[in-house]
């Protein structure tokens, strides 16, 4: 398994050029930097499929100069607002090599990243960590692996993702897990979970998959909804699930503003089901906390040179710190009954989502759109 650690130059930026407003971070990937690695080490790629690479590498590339893989790192192209630069223009470039399962690889990225736009686009395999905030379209067209971002992402974070573990502890912009342009499906896979804010029109057109949000959640929520499950620990604003045919839809709390879907009347009921996505929901919180306790992401690796930035080890062990606390709080407040209040929509157009909020709420009225649809009814 290859361990890459890339940390932002401390003098980027200090040029005559100035600061990129924005830098192409497509090819920063550990899918990227894993296909760069088989070119340096001779192993044969199948036409860019996953599984097939994974045992070329493996058989391959133990015994090769990790300064060459790092110099060809080092060396990749980056489109930018100032014209092509090289990723080691932008950082410093760390590689080991362990014996272990190649997908099992690790990348680590620290910096102020909100200027790279595109960052680990297209990940399929291994672990990511981001300590820093990032540009738009963060995560677009996952497809498999575990992401970790410490810090805020842009707009259209995590677009066309199909599959795979994501977690984002800090603030989301607009479009979140929404479908590409020109596709008729947003989400397709995975889970997801955000410890913060979310913007308008997350998971639109959302297909398969599951996302779990604690904060506030902006406008036009799962706006045509085609199936998965989302649930909110926060507040929700107006017209969400406008158009849903199929999903779940799961309120901690009653802090919604107006609904734009027409909903059936709500009926309390018990689900059998909740107890085992609340398992699944602590198995995936308890996942992650191994993984930030890893030496390899805080920096007490055995080996030493693998971590000669103690400042940046730090800053990422601060904030996996008080990335654990999120988590915590988060799974404390999931509830643990399965007595729920429970609607379906949206009507007008024969769908069958439901709405579903928890027993201590069970006196609230979820009517919301009703009285549009009784009035049709009378008629």
């Amino acid at each position: 398994m290859y361990l890459i650690r890339l940390t932002q130059r401390k003098d980027l930026w200090k040029n005559d050029l100035g600061r990129p407003s924005w830098i192409d971070g497509a090819s920063i990937s550990l899918d990227a930097f894993v296909s760069g690695v088989a070119s340096e080490t001779g192993a044969v790629l199948e036409n860019g499929d996953a599984s097939e690479n994974r045992v070329a590498l493996g058989s391959s590339a133990g015994g090769q100069s990790l300064r060459a893989i790092s110099h060809s790192i080092h060396m990749m192209k980056l489109r930018s607002s100032q014209g092509e630069l090289h990723l080691g223009d932008c950082f410093d470039v760390e590689v080991r090599y362990e014996e272990g399962d190649v997908t099992r690889s690790v990348l680590v990225i620290i910096g102020d990243l909100q200027a790279f736009e595109g960052l680990c686009q297209g990940t399929t395999l291994g672990m990511t960590l981001v300590c820093g905030s990032v540009g738009d379209r963060f995560g677009a067209g996952q497809r498999g692996g575990d992401l970790l971002l410490l810090g805020d992402a842009g707009s259209d974070a995590l677009m066309d993702k199909r599959n795979g573990w994501s977690l984002i502890h800090g603030n989301v912009g607009d479009r979140f897990a929404g479908p590409a342009p020109g596709d008729l499906s947003g989400m397709r896979g995975g889970d997801t979970m955000v410890l913060g804010n979310v913007g308008d029109r997350a998971c639109e057109r959302m297909r398969r998959g599951s996302v779990y949000i604690q904060g506030r959640v902006g406008e036009y929520l799962a706006h045509s909804w085609i199936a998965g499950t989302i649930y909110i620990d926060g507040q929700l604003e107006r017209q969400w699930c406008t158009g849903m045919r199929r999903g779940s839809l799961l309120l901690r709390e009653p802090k919604v503003a107006e609904c734009g879907a027409s909903l059936s009347i709500s009926r309390s009921c018990e689900l059998s089901f909740l107890p085992i996505l609340w398992k699944h929901i602590r198995s995936l919180v308890n996942k992650t906390a191994t993984e930030l306790r890893s030496p390899l992401f805080s920096g007490g690796s055995q080996d030493d040179s693998f971590c000669d930035y103690r400042e940046s080890c730090r800053m990422v062990e601060s904030q996996e710190a008080d990335t654990a606390v999120a988590m915590e709080q988060f799974i404390e407040r999931l509830p643990t009954s399965n007595q729920v209040v429970r609607c379906f929509g949206d009507l007008e157009l024969d769908g069958q989502g439901e709405v579903l909020v928890f027993g201590e709420f069970a006196d609230m009225d979820l009517q919301v759109g009703n009285s549009r649809l009784q009035v049709a009814e009378e008629s």
